[in-house]
């Protein structure tokens, strides 16, 4: 049967469609467009309002105006440093273009080279100069600012979108590229997580910061594993180890070989054979007596014989002492390299996070903030660590505070959506808080009951749209098979499957749900106490007469 076609053969075409637009690779994409089951719930909370960044809003009329003020920062930003020519930033962005690519989830083959580099540069530079005014606020003239503060405001959130980014090496490339000597003597990351805190309403400690393993390592840090700006936050919000840095160590080079030698016994302890030393730093090391810091002092292993004439691998040089090394009373002997780097790392100062173990037995949901208290349970606003540091002993659940703000809902859901697109994200800790919150808040009560206690701060006011919003989140939310709360869930239903604690739910929900009700109950007991001492009373006196 012939194909009605004149055109070349279905394979063919079949094929070309193949290598056209279906990418090869997704393992790189961190840049996501919202899944239809989360966009329909509230679709306002993914759309930029203001300006768009990347490629996915770039062509809407209503963002339009935006690009003459990208335009106006990035002629402020030549005219500060002196510069006529672009030549040199198009040339740099022209050689990570397809590296920058790989971050989007979606096909861009609607967009050329030109365009897409164009993009990165206006949209790039307004980023990082936004950020660099912020940071030196007072320190710049800001006469004839083109931006009104509302205009600023929701710039700034727009750019907490999970479909409005682009990638992080790129503003940190731009960054670099354009350092003043009367800039602000900061890192561009630290610079960022500032500029972040202003956007988002957020303890200052529950931010982790780059300047602190800086401290302990002693080196500069490298922003390699931070994808874009949400993830920053995300990052940072959840004390991901995201911060490395890198020694660019290699064989037969004597100042590589010096600066591996100096490295302090921490850093040391965190370096990996892949030359990358991890930022989190161990316990206090008279507390961890490892085995790898016997074999760094000793002048007779593998690692102190490291020479220009003898290029052993770092990976075997650590691998061979640490099997040669005499276990410790708190370390067993270690089988492979690999075994050691499991070893669990915490940030000094850091509070402990929710258990991720998979607790004996099934676990189900738990009730409500009011019916939890009913059943005796007492809400504790928890002063120190992560939003999502969450305990529950001795019938206390202790939660750190949340606050809600106008840009509470955007900013959860547009994280939990980054999380929900993740290819094997390590970290789903919103994800499981939003969870957890959902169960907590069904109704305006348990969110004044929240509030009485601390753990909600409510900066809208009304705890109606407080509870609907919380609600909302978690609607067509995934949860992860690791469930972080799976355990604080079981031991919170242990408690109110208890028969005491039941007994007494039920007396509070049905004797004490209201002021008078509960003066009415004390007065009937008072009552029927009262009668049964007469009776006695009664009965006593019949008997001794």
């Amino acid at each position: 049967m012939a194909s009605g076609t004149n055109g070349p053969p279905l394979h063919s075409r079949l094929l070309q469609k193949l290598n056209a637009d279906v990418p090869t690779d997704w393992s790189s994409s961190s840049i996501f467009k919202v899944p239809n089951h989360l966009r329909r719930i509230s679709e306002q909370a993914y759309e930029p309002q203001v300006i768009s960044i990347g490629p996915y809003h770039h062509d809407k009329a209503a963002l339009k105006k935006m690009e003459v003020y990208k335009m106006y920062y990035l002629k402020m930003l030549l005219r500060r440093r002196r510069e006529s020519s672009l030549e040199r930033y198009v040339t740099a962005l022209k050689n990570r273009e397809e590296q920058a690519r790989k971050f989007y989830s979606e096909p861009l083959n609607d967009i050329g080279e030109e365009k897409f580099v164009e993009m990165m540069l206006l949209d790039g530079c307004f980023i990082i100069e936004l950020i660099r005014n912020r940071a030196m606020k007072g320190q710049r003239d800001e006469t004839g600012h083109p931006l009104t503060q509302f205009i600023l405001c929701r710039a700034m959130h727009d750019l907490l979108l999970v479909e409005n980014q682009i990638p992080f090496f790129i503003l940190s490339e731009l960054f670099d590229m354009t350092v003043m000597r009367n800039d602000e003597p900061r890192g561009f990351v630290d610079m960022a997580i500032d500029f972040l805190l202003m956007v988002v309403a957020l303890p200052e400690n529950q931010i982790s910061r780059p300047k602190n393993i800086e401290h302990v390592l002693g080196l500069p840090h490298r922003p390699k594993n931070i994808k874009h700006l949400l993830g920053l936050l995300h990052d940072c919000w959840t004390f991901r180890d995201c911060w490395e840095v890198h020694i660019p160590y290699s064989p037969g080079d004597p100042e590589s070989l010096e600066e591996v030698r100096s490295l302090s016994p921490e850093a040391k302890l965190n370096l990996c054979s892949s030359g990358v030393v991890r930022s989190s730093p161990p316990e206090p090391l008279e507390e961890l007596r490892f085995p790898l810091l016997k074999a760094m002092d000793n002048p007779n292993s593998s690692l102190s014989k490291l020479s220009e004439e003898d290029p052993i691998s770092m990976a075997a040089a650590f691998e061979k002492d640490a099997l040669e090394a005499k276990p410790s009373a708190s370390f067993p002997p270690l089988k492979s390299l690999e075994e050691a780097e499991e070893v669990p790392r915490k940030p000094r100062g850091a509070a402990p996070a929710p258990s991720t173990a998979k607790p004996k037995g099934e676990w189900r949901l738990i009730s409500s903030a009011t019916q939890l208290s009913e059943a005796g349970i007492i809400f504790k606003k928890k002063i120190d660590g992560r939003l999502f540091d969450i305990e529950f002993d001795k019938g206390v659940m202790s939660i750190p505070t949340l606050i809600i703000d106008d840009n509470t809902e955007s900013i959860l859901r547009n994280l939990v959506a980054y999380e929900q697109c993740s290819k094997g994200a390590s970290s789903k800790c919103f994800t499981d808080y939003i969870t957890f919150i959902d169960r907590l808040i069904n109704t305006w009560k348990d969110v004044e009951l929240l509030s009485k206690h601390g753990v909600i701060d409510n900066w809208l006011g009304d705890n109606d749209v407080v509870a609907a919003m919380l609600n909302k989140i978690g609607d067509s939310v995934l949860i992860s098979k690791d469930f972080s709360y799976a355990e604080t869930f079981k031991r919170v239903n242990e408690h109110c499957d208890r028969k005491w604690n039941q007994w007494m739910a039920n007396l509070r929900r049905n004797y004490f749900n209201t002021p008078w009700v509960g003066i009415s109950c004390v007065a009937g007991a008072f009552l029927l106490l009262l009668n049964l001492v007469t009776g006695v009373m009664s009965v006593l006196s019949y008997l001794l007469n």
